[in-house]
């Protein structure tokens, strides 16, 4: 299994959690968690990222790794928002990169919908998630993590 997580801070939990896990720090800049997820998607391997302040449950990457879905995302708690499937913990499948070539490039030159850059780890989530929209995907839930 290809799990990678960015991180500014290293949460002990969530090291517990995922020791197996490959660690990426994300500090450096503002883009930095974008030009991690270009990387991952030039790859074309299939990946779960797990954000260092996400604790996944028992068995959760291990049904998500398994399932056959090209989009898999667990909810999380996020501020005043509620539950939302972003990228704290999340599968994308290497025919889903491979369908969607330029998913990161669209991000990178999409018009900001709030008061950050496209690049900027902020605009992310719903971003990306509006490239993969309109390119006809959906994402799969499984099930809540602990944010």
């Amino acid at each position: 299994m290809n799990v990678v997580v960015p991180f500014t801070r290293r949460h002990p939990e969530v090291e517990a959690a995922l020791a197996d896990a490959h660690w990426v720090d994300v500090s450096g800049s503002d883009e930095s968690y974008w030009e991690l997820w270009s990387g991952l998607w030039g790859a074309r391997r299939t990946v779960i990222v797990v954000e260092h302040d996400i604790v996944p449950g028992e068995g959760m990457l291990e049904e998500m790794w398994d399932c056959q879905h090209n989009w898999c995302a667990a909810r999380y708690q996020f501020e005043e928002m509620g539950l939302i499937t972003g990228l704290g913990c999340v599968k994308m499948s290497e025919a889903l990169m491979g369908s969607v070539p330029d998913a990161l490039e669209h991000v990178a030159t999409a018009q900001p919908t709030d008061d950050h850059p496209p690049r900027h780890w902020c605009s992310l989530d719903s971003l990306l998630s509006g490239a993969l929209g309109r390119a006809g995907y959906a994402v799969h839930p499984h099930g809540e993590v602990r944010h």
